[in-house]
């Protein structure tokens, strides 16, 4: 149950998020001009529409980190499930200052290491071109 309660909206929001990038990415010009030359839909799916669509999906993808991480918080706390979430609670209930920080830094580097590589896949996906 804590799964489905963290998954159910991040499904929700990454399926908006990659069916707007690949419905975008199907009007450019080169998709008609596939689909014209006769190519099979799964080869205009995985050579010409998935990597346009790549860097707005890893850029959706890693801001849904951090509602992940948030939603733990609650979820844990609610379910009396053990995890980051209720050991930040529990620091907070306790004002246990040093925990809080260190949570606040570990969930801050994921965070920022999850961003770091959405902007590897782009800048890869887009050939180095910003």
């Amino acid at each position: 149950l804590p799964v489905l309660a963290l998954a159910v909206p991040q499904i929700g929001w990454n399926t908006r998020i990659v069916r707007a990038a690949l419905a975008d990415e199907a009007r450019a010009p080169h998709i008609d001009t596939a689909v014209l030359d006769g190519l099979p839909r799964h080869r205009i799916l995985v050579h010409h529409l998935l990597p346009g669509a790549l860097p707005t999906i890893a850029a959706g993808v890693a801001t849904s980190t951090g509602m992940l991480l948030g939603g733990a918080v609650v979820v844990e706390t609610i379910f009396n499930y053990p995890g980051i979430g209720s050991v930040l609670a529990g620091a907070v209930a306790d004002r246990d200052s040093p925990v809080i920080a260190g949570v606040v830094a570990v969930t801050g580097a994921v965070i920022t290491g999850v961003l770091l590589l959405a902007d590897l896949v782009r800048t890869w996906a887009s050939g180095g071109r910003t």
